[in-house]
């Protein structure tokens, strides 16, 4: 995709796609429209500081001594990355806040029945196979819709989300990177999402009780997609959503003509 090129608060982005409320979903492309590599993030950052347990592939997380899934996987603590995009957001998009819409990003913990004696999304003594995992490693189908919306979409106020979120912000997900271009087992660096360096997803990889680790798929530098335990750093894209309404002042999205978004 050659044209889904926005400036938009100083930052240069690439339209991932249109909303189902019409709203625009970006992805951070640098602070020059000809960026690359590290500069196509805005640094690096573990996922969560935690990951010996399954709930810490959680953008936000509950109780770790819970029994049960609403327990552990309620939104009550902030992971590592949600912190380090926060601090971002309020040092670089909070003057532009009218322009973001609160359309969620989702953090799909539903968990994968299609593997024997997967674990339970709770205990740590069972590897723990998650929806995203099935999706992109056996199945090769990518999927929009966020099956649990009450926990997993995550929102500031939007009544179709969990409310959890300080501020509009999040990162992409494994399906979308998907339907962008990347598939299991195959070497892509033509999507534009490809980048040199490794960057995290929202999606959850899996827990691996051998390893008592949690992980997250990630972009990887290489053209694949595949993980990175928690605890490790990997590059930080942010992704926010315009709201349906707003201006395009000039551009044709190209890479030299991005589309321009009015802001006065």
């Amino acid at each position: 995709m050659k044209n889904n090129y926005v400036q938009f608060a100083g930052f240069y982005w690439r339209i991932i796609r249109i909303n189902g409320d019409g709203s625009i979903r970006l992805l951070y492309a640098g602070k020059t429209k000809d960026s690359t590599d590290e500069d196509l993030q805005v640094g690096t950052s573990i996922f969560n500081i935690n990951r010996n347990l399954p709930l810490y592939v959680g953008y936000m997380y509950g109780n770790p001594d819970g029994t049960t899934l609403d327990e552990v996987n309620a939104n009550t603590n902030d992971s590592t990355i949600k912190t380090y995009l926060d601090n971002w957001y309020e040092e670089n998009l909070i003057n532009y806040s009218s322009y973001i819409a609160d359309s969620g990003f989702c953090n799909d913990r539903g968990i994968s029945s299609d593997y024997f004696n997967s674990g339970d999304g709770i205990q740590s003594d069972r590897s723990t196979f998650y929806k995203t995992y099935h999706r992109y490693a056996t199945l090769n189908v990518p999927s929009l819709l966020c099956e649990n919306v009450s926990n997993d979409l995550f929102t500031v106020s939007n009544e179709l989300g969990n409310h959890a979120l300080t501020y509009p912000i999040g990162m992409i997900t494994v399906d979308e990177l998907m339907l962008a271009g990347s598939s299991n087992n195959k070497l892509n660096t033509l999507t534009y999402t490809y980048s040199i360096r490794n960057y995290w997803t929202m999606s959850p990889y899996v827990y691996n009780s051998s390893a008592i680790a949690s992980s997250e798929f990630i972009s990887n530098g290489n053209g694949s997609v595949t993980s990175n335990w928690i605890s490790y750093d990997s590059g930080v894209r942010p992704v926010i959503n315009l709201n349906a309404n707003v201006e395009i002042t000039g551009g044709i999205g190209t890479q030299n003509e991005p589309f321009m978004v009015k802001t006065t």
